[in-house]
């Protein structure tokens, strides 16, 4: 099954109707309430993606730059 809403994913899974993969955040309280278990768990992906689109333009804003710098930082992988 493919959805664009995790809520209707979930309540598919909840009634044991297949696997579901979806952020822990939005699956947080059927996981709290055991109507969940975590499986697979060891092949989770741990990168992350973000795209941002934005127009180019010989001088963008302040604040684009600071958004963009802000997003480098804090997403940059981690130094060995």
């Amino acid at each position: 099954m493919d959805a664009s809403n995790g809520q209707v994913l979930l309540s598919f899974a909840q009634a044991g109707l297949g696997v579901l993969y979806l952020p822990e955040l939005l699956a947080k309280e059927a996981l709290a309430h055991r109507a969940l278990a975590p499986v697979l768990q060891e092949f989770v992906p741990t990168d992350t993606w973000l795209y941002m689109a934005y127009a180019q333009r010989r001088h963008n804003s302040a604040a684009l730059r600071t958004m963009l710098d802000f997003l480098a930082s804090r997403l940059a992988p981690p130094a060995d």
